[in-house]
């Protein structure tokens, strides 16, 4: 889920957990603890690991008032949407690692070649250092705490940045972080561009950050000057195909739950639909029933929708409503920063809105009339983080997989698929690069170190290899 970076949002420092001292200058020392905090060793055991994540557990569980009121105040989510949006994820996350870390630590034993069967060879996962997580401000407290516990699981010290952008959560996580871990091992730097732009330059084993696509190649090049390899969960136009041959009322439903949740704010979300011209004016029908059920006749009055996080971002959003022509919607309210559930209809493909991710409640529906140009038109743009399919025909859903590229993919449903946590979420091309989730999470925070253990004994067996070698080559 991939916000924008708010450039223009910048605050004073502040931190957790070893940056107390407020100014940016403090931010290496923060991060050399953090390295000496490594160096001692203490993360390598097993218990040590579980511990602190019993720990983080232990965090979620005794401060969800404050948590969800973090989120209220930034993203206007009630409790039911924080803790199901956010919180839920969080909470399985660290269940599943700690049941299953002593397995996925496990040496992995490797197939031999013919000259090493009397060797031993397996796979060791160690951790790599010092990680650097940079959150997201449209899910901040999951975008944050999600990828920590995959870093901490394989046992690495790591320096969280919450964004500035959300800024209650970020000065909750760094007032509870180090009541609660390791105040070396896991400290929390706060403030704006210029801490984030300090940070940067420090030097890190890994790098995940969550948010855009130009913000990325900047925390791309960063790393590069210390051969630091990065983690970058990016956004984009993630298209949604729905063919004639569907239940338009299920589709539609499920396709205005996951663009309107978050008022929009969902890197993962439905950013456009393409569909028959036949079908288009029902699809639009259908998205506006689905607003009314979940919503409600006044949709600004509901507990269960959002509001754009900044005014900067609300400003963005309507400029691209500007212009379009609007089936639904399209009304918003400045001092609150809400913008009505919104659909937009024969949307010209060369039209502002469609040339970036729109992240707001904004949906335009673009006509193809065969799945062959719905093909080609997903194809002719940067490969999106998520691919949607909507139709009854399994195989139209196989040829829209095998045809096109995404970071992942649903069918008949939308955002869920980052939910399953066997399945590695991230993006390829333009929407990102590597994944986390699960196990994945474990082996991006890892170095899987390729080891042969060899006696001294049996020096006989490998004669042939030395020189002098010999006057003939054998025969095969």
């Amino acid at each position: 889920m991939c916000p924008l970076l708010d450039l223009a949002h910048s605050r004073s420092p502040a931190a957790g957990g070893g940056c107390a001292e407020g100014t940016m200058s403090k931010i290496s020392d923060v991060v050399n603890r953090a390295r000496e905090a490594f160096n001692s060793g203490r993360t390598r055991p097993l218990q040590f690991r579980i511990q602190q994540l019993e720990a983080l557990r232990r965090m979620i569980t005794e401060h969800l008032p404050e948590i969800t009121a973090a989120l209220a105040s930034d993203l206007h989510k009630n409790e039911w949407t924080a803790y199901n949006e956010e919180i839920a994820h969080v909470l399985e996350e660290i269940d599943t690692t700690i049941k299953k870390l002593p397995e996925w630590a496990a040496d992995e034993p490797v197939e031999k070649t013919h000259q090493t069967q009397q060797d031993e060879s397996y796979i060791h996962s160690e951790p790599l250092g010092v990680v650097l997580v940079i959150g997201a401000w449209n899910y901040p407290f999951n975008l944050t705490i999600q990828p920590m516990v995959g870093a901490i699981a394989a046992g690495n010290a790591v320096v969280l940045k919450p964004s500035e952008v959300s800024e209650n959560m970020a000065d909750t996580l760094a007032t509870m972080v180090p009541q609660y871990l390791d105040k070396d091992l896991y400290p929390v730097i706060n403030g704006g561009v210029p801490e984030t732009t300090e940070v940067l330059t420090q030097r890190f084993d890994h790098i995940m950050y969550t948010g855009s696509t130009a913000v990325g190649k900047i925390v791309m090049a960063a790393a590069a000057k210390h051969l630091t390899p990065v983690t970058l969960e990016l956004g984009g136009k993630s298209p949604c195909y729905v063919d004639k041959d569907c239940d338009l009322d299920v589709a539609c439903r499920r396709i205005a739950w996951g663009k309107f949740m978050n008022s929009g704010q969902t890197c993962v979300a439905p950013d456009y639909i393409l569909c028959d011209p036949s079908i288009q004016n029902q699809i639009v029908e259908k998205l506006k029933k689905s607003v009314k059920d979940f919503y409600g006749e006044n949709v600004k009055e509901s507990h269960d929708y959002g509001r754009i996080i900044n005014d900067r971002h609300f400003q963005r959003v309507i400029g691209l409503i500007e212009g379009q022509k609007v089936a639904h919607g399209g009304t918003w309210d400045a001092a609150s920063r809400y913008i009505a559930p919104t659909v937009l209809v024969d949307v010209d493909p060369q039209s502002q809105v469609m040339q970036e991710e729109i992240f707001g409640p904004v949906m335009p529906i673009v006509c193809v009339r065969s799945l062959e140009e719905a093909i080609k038109f997903i194809n002719q743009r940067e490969k999106p983080l998520a691919l949607y399919v909507f139709s009854n025909n399994n195989k139209v859903i196989k040829k829209m997989i095998a045809e096109t590229s995404s970071g992942g993919v649903s069918a008949n449903d939308v955002i869920v698929h980052i939910t399953v946590p066997t399945l590695p979420f991230g993006g390829v091309g333009y929407s990102g690069m590597g994944s986390y989730h699960g196990k994945k999470s474990f082996e991006t925070f890892s170095h899987r170190r390729s080891c042969l253990l060899r006696s001294l004994l049996n020096e006989e067996t490998h004669k042939g290899r030395y020189p002098p070698s010999p006057a003939k080559m054998p025969r095969h």
